[in-house]
């Protein structure tokens, strides 16, 4: 049974693919490839703090992963509590990024699934 990451896609991780987005607005993504099944095979957990778009660019340019998904957020630290949620919920998977997220700069928060 797939995960449910809440997260919106996967769409083509492209220029073309993010030209479909708009808005400057932090947020968290989710990189991988496309399965059999529409799904998106996650191996990386990302977010940014100020510009999802942006963010999700500078990925397009390395041609590592093929697919993302994506969520807008409210702020950075709500985006910084989404991107633990999913690490933790996809960690097991073995995730590119082995390191746990780092909080946001001027946010003293801690991982509400670890406490680190």
């Amino acid at each position: 049974m797939p995960i449910d990451s809440g997260l919106y896609g996967p769409r083509t991780l492209t220029k073309v693919g993010l030209a479909l987005l708009s808005g400057t607005s932090p947020g968290v993504y989710m990189l991988g490839s496309k399965n059999a099944y529409g799904g998106l095979n996650v191996n990386y957990v990302g977010r940014a703090d100020f510009d999802l778009i942006s963010r999700l660019s500078d990925h397009v340019s390395t041609a590592k992963y093929s697919h993302f998904k994506y969520g807008f957020t409210q702020s950075r630290l709500e985006a910084y509590h989404q991107e633990c949620r999913l690490f933790h919920l996809f960690g097991s998977y073995s995730l590119d990024n082995v390191i746990h997220p780092a909080n946001p700069s001027r946010f003293p928060t801690k991982c509400r699934h670890c406490g680190t």
